[in-house]
């Protein structure tokens, strides 16, 4: 929607859609509603506001706070996938180690 909630905003909203049945999906396993506004800055041109709120099934939370916890979190829970998977791998003895040999 332009120039709500105030003149010169842009904002808008996303909820999931059952398009089957043409309603809102109440059962989506994720998202259930994301509203963003984006402004221009006050004082610089070159600038702009956008503010973001997010509901979904996992509780509701700042985007900052979420990218903060997924900047941090994230990264260990893939080196810890990545290093069951290598484990997994080596112990199977189906596979060849290529980072054990040297190249001499």
């Amino acid at each position: 929607r332009w120039d709500y909630p105030i003149a010169g905003t842009v904002t808008s909203a996303m909820i999931p859609w059952r398009m089957p049945d043409d309603v809102y999906d109440t059962e989506n396993s994720i998202l259930s509603l994301k509203i963003t506004s984006i402004a221009s800055h006050p004082s610089d041109p070159g600038k702009c506001i956008m503010t973001t709120i997010e509901s979904n099934k996992f509780g509701r939370m700042p985007r900052w706070v979420l990218s903060s916890l997924m900047s941090v979190t994230a990264p260990q829970i893939m080196k810890g996938l990545e290093g069951r998977y290598i484990s997994s791998m080596r112990s199977s003895g189906g596979v060849v180690d290529v980072t054990r040999f040297r190249s001499t």
